[in-house]
C-alpha cells in the first residue's frame, strides 16, 4: 500500500512539474530572423535573392578573370565550350529517345516473330493481349517519334538562341571587335 501512494505522489508531482513548465513557455526568436530583421531583409526578399538566375557562362570562364576582361583567344575558347556542353547535353538526350525507340521497335518485331511462330496455338484471349500489346507499341514508337522530331527542332533552335546570347554576352565583346 505504501509503495502505491507513494507511485501516486510522483505522478501528482511530474504533473505539476508539467504544468509549471508549461505555464513558463517563452517563444525564442531564431538567430536567423533575429539577423535577418536587423538588415531589414523580408520573406519577400529572401525569396527572390534565392531566385536568382543562373549565370550560363560561370563555369565556362577563367577563374583568373577577376576584374580583368577576356583576350580574344579565351573568349573564343569560352564561346566553344559553352556550345561544346549545349550541344553534348543536345545530342545525349536524342541518343536516349532513340534509345528508348529502337528498344521499344525491338521489342515489337520479338512480339510479332513470336506470333506469327506460336499463331495456331494461340486462344482467343492471347490473340487479343498480342493485338493490345501491339498497339500499346505502336503508339509508344510513334510517341518516340513525335518526340525526337520535336527534340530535333528544339535543339536547333536552343543552340541558335544560346548562340545569340554569346555573341550579345558583354563580357565575350572582344569577339566582336
Amino acid at each position: 500500500m505504501q509503495a502505491v501512494r507513494e507511485g501516486e505522489r510522483e505522478v501528482r508531482e511530474l504533473i505539476a512539474g508539467r504544468e509549471r513548465d508549461e505555464r513558463a513557455i517563452s517563444l525564442a526568436t531564431p538567430y536567423y530572423d533575429v539577423v535577418r530583421q536587423k538588415h531589414g531583409e523580408s520573406d519577400e526578399e529572401a525569396e527572390e535573392a534565392s531566385e536568382v538566375a543562373v549565370d550560363y557562362l560561370t563555369q565556362f570562364l577563367p577563374l583568373v578573370t577577376g576584374t580583368r576582361s577576356l583576350n580574344r583567344q579565351e573568349a573564343l575558347e569560352v564561346r566553344e565550350r559553352s556550345l561544346k556542353a549545349l550541344k553534348e547535353r543536345l545530342v545525349e538526350r536524342a541518343n536516349i529517345i532513340q534509345a528508348r525507340h529502337d528498344s521499344e521497335t525491338a521489342a515489337l518485331v520479338k512480339r510479332q516473330a513470336y506470333f506469327q511462330r506460336d499463331r495456331d496455338q494461340m486462344s482467343r484471349e492471347e490473340e487479343e493481349e498480342y493485338e493490345q500489346a501491339c498497339e500499346d507499341s505502336m503508339f509508344k514508337i510513334h510517341i518516340l517519334d513525335k518526340r525526337l522530331k520535336r527534340h530535333e527542332e528544339a535543339a536547333l533552335q536552343s543552340y541558335y538562341e544560346l548562340d545569340n546570347k554569346l555573341r550579345h554576352d558583354p563580357r565575350l565583346a572582344v569577339l566582336m571587335l
